[in-house]
């Protein structure tokens, strides 16, 4: 099968691909669409593309682009926006996507947005804390891509947003020490969501919030069946617990409610394969499920919700099954 997805929509020009969802596809390349040019390419979603190079833009100004969605480009230059300030450009999506340094920023004259040059990754805490005098956007500061934990530890005194920390994009490695450091102002109920379950048993002094323990990822089906002291949200199991190939060892438990079940993303077809008695809908199964290769052609498939399952790769897609094009033109096959 293709190894892009412009040769798959080559491969299968007659079906009714999206071609505006493709032109914001990740997938698509700035090169496949400057190859094959006479292609029904959508210039507004074009502009939506991560793969588009600002250069290629300030070549065909002609072409009908989004300026909002240019805005967000992270290929932007300082000096593009310079010779093109009168354009309609978003300041904030500008500011926050364009390849910049804290000295270029102070010393450019430009409508910048602090907030959006807050979330600038070439911005680092260390400029943000030398500029006290700028209204700095303390989420974005922690939610920059320049933020490291020892950020935290180095200035905990910051306002830092929390809520951010506790999330599974900037949380350090936990360990005992961590979670006891009296300058850490730890939210258990966030950290309850993303814990490593060896700390839960070796700190059960934290007041864990068990609802949001529920739906942590970490967690096992083995774990749930070995604490059954715990108070566990099974509302939230039906949605998230790991139960990969274990379902028809739980399925007795008089917890489920099976509608919900159908939307857990870790239900594999060996699940449904060896359960048909349960009433789980197809079609959201379909969308939801862990699949395989292999899988494609031994159950039922809803193949309109299956086009869209997130499990999906570019090398399951084989012509002759009825996919839905238009949904697959927007696939991101696991980019």
């Amino acid at each position: 099968m293709p190894a892009k997805l412009i040769h798959l929509v080559l491969q299968t020009i007659e079906m009714p691909w999206d071609w505006a969802a493709l032109s914001a596809n990740p997938n698509i390349t700035q090169e496949d669409i400057e190859h094959y040019i006479q292609y029904p390419w959508v210039w507004s979603k074009v502009s939506e593309n991560p793969n588009l190079d600002m250069a290629f833009v300030v070549a065909n100004l002609d072409y009908d682009w989004d300026w909002e969605a240019l805005s967000k480009n992270r290929s932007l230059t300082v000096d593009q926006l310079m010779t093109y300030k009168d354009f309609p450009w978003n300041w904030f999506h500008a500011s926050r996507a364009v390849q910049i340094t804290i000295d270029q920023a102070l010393s450019t004259k430009l409508p910048w947005n602090w907030a959006g040059l807050s979330a600038n990754r070439g911005i680092t805490v260390k400029d943000v804390l030398a500029h006290p005098e700028i209204a700095w956007d303390w989420f974005y500061v922690t939610y920059n891509d320049a933020f490291d934990f020892q950020n935290v530890l180095d200035h905990p005194e910051a306002p830092w947003d929390w809520h951010i920390i506790h999330s599974d994009r900037t949380l350090p490695t936990l360990t005992k020490e961590l979670l006891d450091n009296p300058a850490i102002p730890w939210k258990i109920d966030y950290l309850s969501a993303v814990v490593p379950l060896e700390l839960i048993d070796a700190c059960p002094d934290k007041g864990w919030h068990w609802a949001n323990v529920s739906r942590n990822p970490n967690l096992t089906v083995t774990y749930v069946m070995t604490h059954p002291e715990i108070p566990w949200d099974w509302d939230a199991f039906n949605y998230s617990l790991n139960i990969g190939g274990q379902l028809s060892r739980i399925k007795h438990l008089p917890h489920w409610n099976w509608t919900k079940m159908a939307y857990n993303p870790h239900l594999t077809t060996q699940d449904i394969l060896e359960n048909p008695e349960l009433p789980l809908s197809l079609h959201t199964v379909s969308t939801h499920a862990t699949i395989r290769k292999e899988d494609l052609q031994v159950v039922a498939w809803v193949w309109p919700a299956l086009s869209s399952n997130p499990n999906l790769r570019l090398d399951f897609i084989r012509p002759e099954l009825p996919w839905d094009w238009p949904t697959l033109s927007r696939h991101r096959f696991g980019l």
